[in-house]
């Protein structure tokens, strides 16, 4: 990692600089590799017998920048013993992510498989929540290189005798960014109004539906999720996945769902973040209280 050497504190953000030049830094792919972080959520709360704290800790670990594992444990009232433990392990096959396994102390609680075609291509997906027998399906049906039909059904995505039903029809960009999609109601058939988005830097800065424009704002921030979550599942494939999602045709439901590279204003604005040079984040440390309930969270990410 590259020596820093300047660090100083604008609107709640710290940021960290290798000399004085503000010219926007302009990150590649392979310019980063975050090998790791953990997410500290310290609360306080009163309760049955008083006053009471509760840690819970994750740690996740990456290789070339895709997750790997994430290990969440939960301590009570200071105890060194966890109370809770979930483990959710991600499996690999020629650099596609084709499971997601997660279990509890209770056995498992997620599963999760994804299914390529010969070019490499997102085509099915199934999971079953908390050891259920019943799996939820998807298929992607390409209708050309840049159109996708995302599909829920009954049975794998491949089964002849499967009943699907077209959610989402999607368009992306040579960015692979979804550039407009089109909601299909499921049982009458009828398409909805296309909504149109368009994309700067892989930030989705404008949205249109049914005649009402949306723009929206980022801060110079990377965001350092959506850029792993971009790494473990894959682009498009991560888009696809998303876009039951986009049927919503809620505006900030379209911008969290398109991933974006940076922080929104608003994001940017929600924590105390220590930023390297590049744009990504170091760490971040953020306080809510609601509910009677004080939460401190924060989250470092280690770098290789």
């Amino acid at each position: 990692m590259k020596k820093l050497k300047r660090v100083f504190v604008l609107f709640g953000i710290v940021l960290v600089l290798q000399s004085c030049q503000n010219d926007p830094v302009e990150i590649q792919n392979s310019d980063v590799v975050i090998t790791g972080y953990q997410i500290v959520n310290e609360s306080e709360y009163t309760g049955e017998g008083g006053a009471h704290t509760a840690t819970a800790i994750t740690t996740a670990v990456l290789n070339n920048n895709k997750l790997q594992s994430l290990n969440l444990e939960v301590f009570a009232d200071g105890s060194t013993v966890s109370t809770d433990v979930t483990f959710t392990q991600f499996n690999y096959q020629n650099d596609l992510l084709i499971s997601r396994i997660k279990t509890g102390t209770s056995g498992v609680l997620e599963e999760t498989y994804f299914y390529y075609d010969s070019n490499s291509r997102l085509v099915g997906g199934k999971i079953a929540l908390y050891g259920a027998e019943d799996f939820g399906y998807w298929r992607f049906v390409y209708q050309s290189e840049n159109q996708v039909l995302v599909q829920r059904g009954n049975a794998m995505y491949d089964d002849p005798t499967a009943e699907f039903y077209t959610k989402v029809i999607v368009n992306f960009d040579e960015n692979d960014n979804i550039e407009s999609y089109q909601r299909v109601d499921e049982i009458s058939g009828i398409y909805d109004s296309l909504v149109s988005n368009v994309f700067v830097n892989d930030n989705l800065v404008s949205s249109s539906y049914n005649g009402v424009n949306s723009s929206f704002q980022y801060s110079p921030i990377v965001n350092n999720m959506n850029y792993i979550e971009e790494r473990t599942y894959g682009k498009r494939s991560l888009m696809l996945i998303n876009a039951p999602g986009f049927g919503t045709m809620d505006s900030e439901n379209n911008v969290a769902f398109t991933n974006p590279k940076n922080l929104s204003f608003v994001q940017g604005n929600e924590a105390t973040y220590t930023i390297g040079s590049n744009g990504f984040i170091l760490s971040q440390v953020s306080t809510t209280d609601e509910y009677d309930v004080t939460s401190v969270k924060t989250i470092t990410y280690y770098f290789e």
